[in-house]
């Protein structure tokens, strides 16, 4: 799995349904998402292409409010950075 550190937390990437499983349950755990096209080096530098490092009390406490968030992001994502967006989770210590 791929790895990255953003401000000293490591985050992995994590399967779509294993993301909104973990997020729907663990209120403070991070995530962010991104196109599935946008190389690693570039979230946060330079570009600021991922989404802000969020935690699921930013969408209301809510499972279908996490998949209403995946949905829009799949929606409005522009076709250069992917046709699909991907996950990055807080990595468990």
């Amino acid at each position: 799995m791929q790895r990255i550190i953003h401000n000293g937390i490591t985050f992995q990437r994590t399967a779509k349904n294993v993301a909104l499983r973990r997020i729907a349950a663990n209120g403070a755990l991070k995530f962010f998402i991104v196109g599935c096209n946008v190389n690693a080096r570039n979230f946060f530098h330079n570009w600021m292409l991922a989404s802000s490092v969020m935690t699921r009390e930013h969408l209301d406490n809510e499972y279908c409010k996490v998949q209403d968030f995946y949905n829009s992001f799949a929606f409005y994502l522009e076709p250069e950075l992917g046709r699909y967006p991907i996950f990055y989770i807080e990595a468990t210590k």
